[in-house]
């Protein structure tokens, strides 16, 4: 959190890059997303983060639904639109 209020605060002007290596697994009703931990801001330089926030939409342009913080690079769901081929569901 530290982390965000910071960048929100202007004290770090370069915002951290984006996590990559995302993988889903299923099980059941339940996903498991993971993803590889941010070590780099967006410009390039060594960089931590104290949490991740961890958002779910059905269309790309929102809205987005908070799901909570999550300290490592994982986080499950159980969503409703799970098995639904008439719906996506997408996370950020």
């Amino acid at each position: 959190m530290n982390r965000i209020v910071n960048f929100l605060l202007g004290d770090d002007a370069v915002p951290p890059a984006a996590p990559g290596g995302p993988t889903v697994e299923v099980s059941g009703t339940t996903l498991q997303l993971t993803w590889d931990p941010v070590t780099q801001d967006a410009g390039g330089n060594p960089e931590s983060v104290d949490s991740y926030l961890v958002e779910r939409a059905t269309v790309m342009s929102g809205p987005w639904t908070p799901l909570g913080m999550t300290l490592a690079p994982s986080f499950s769901d159980s969503p409703w639109c799970l098995g639904d081929p008439a719906v996506n569901c997408m996370y950020r």
